[in-house]
């Protein structure tokens, strides 16, 4: 088992993003568009994603989530309206996803 993680990760086929917000909104932000372009999610090739969740600098949980799953997810968020501008540069939009249905 610990060989196939490594292979994920050494064949570059994981995209990994990090959330310090999750633990007072209860939802890690998916960004799809950015800058007037498609972006993030809606044209990434990586087969899985990683989130890390951090509070208070320090790391809680780590999920890796199969990008079709994600995806999936992704889209019930969106439909519903789940969705945040901002980021950074507050050039993004977000689809907002309950850390809860990461977990199920």
């Amino acid at each position: 088992m610990e060989d196939r993680l490594c292979s994920i990760f050494a064949e570059k086929q994981i995209e990994i993003k990090s959330d310090n917000l999750w633990h007072k909104t209860g939802n890690i932000a998916v960004e799809y568009f950015c800058w007037g372009k498609k972006s993030g999610i809606s044209i990434s090739k990586a087969k899985f994603w990683a989130f890390i969740l951090e509070k208070e600098k320090s790391i809680e949980w780590v999920f890796i989530v199969h990008i079709k799953k994600l995806r999936q997810l992704a889209q019930k968020y969106y439909d519903k309206g789940s969705v945040k501008y901002g980021g950074d540069a507050k050039c993004s939009w977000m689809i907002l996803i309950p850390v809860k249905e990461l977990i199920q």
